[in-house]
């Protein structure tokens, strides 16, 4: 898999690298998939050049999701749109390791649904640092990894997206002592009797140095 050339001043700070892959199906197109993507506004600056790495304006649908306004210049334009999260200060929470943030990012599914975009089938949710391969979404192939790590994303099929919106606040609201959004999401799918789908495509990689590809 390739990202493309850089500069070989070019330096980010590590980043996860995720790879999807969702059921063969010759009308499955990339339209059809909705990008919910969850950033920081202390570290935006910094983290959308992950997202210059991957996002193909015109072409992936969906929006990034911040906690509040940030100052844009010109290479936002080449982004997904900027979209602010509700406040969530609301929700109790009482993890002590953790953070009341989580809060925010299970939420963005729901977020990314009420956003009213036409002819979507999967809802994938990434952070700010997650480089996606778009071609892996829509192409079937298959990968020797049987397992998936925290931080690399993850999918929910549309019809389960509407069901999540309808209670998800509700279903908050029961679960103030877990740690982060991961927990909640799946707490709250279990309560609608929804299992989770292993998909032997999705596969993390953690780059704590600069890679050569």
């Amino acid at each position: 898999m390739i990202f493309g050339v850089r500069p070989a001043h070019f330096r980010l700070s590590p980043f996860k690298f995720s790879s999807v892959i969702f059921e063969p199906s010759e009308s499955f197109q990339l339209k059809h998939i909705a990008f919910g993507i969850a950033a920081s506004s202390t570290l935006w600056h910094a983290r959308k050049e992950y997202l210059q790495l991957w996002w193909r304006r015109g072409d992936t649908r969906g929006a990034v999701w911040l906690d509040k306004q940030v100052t844009t210049t010109g290479d936002e334009n080449f982004l997904p749109d900027i979209h602010i999260s509700q406040d969530t200060s609301k929700f109790p929470y009482r993890n002590l390791d953790g953070d009341q943030s989580a809060i925010r990012i299970s939420r963005i599914v729901s977020e990314t649904l009420r956003m009213g975009l036409e002819d979507v089938r999967r809802f994938v949710m990434g952070d700010d640092d997650t480089v996606f391969i778009v071609e892996n979404l829509v192409r079937n192939m298959l990968f020797s990894y049987g397992m998936a790590f925290g931080d690399g994303g993850f999918a929910v099929s549309y019809p389960l997206a509407v069901e999540l919106e309808k209670m998800q606040d509700r279903c908050l609201q029961r679960y103030p002592g877990y740690y982060g959004s991961d927990d909640r999401m799946h707490a709250c799918m279990s309560e609608l009797n929804v299992p989770v789908t292993k998909e032997p495509g999705f596969q993390q990689v953690g780059f704590n140095h600069i890679t050569t590809l």
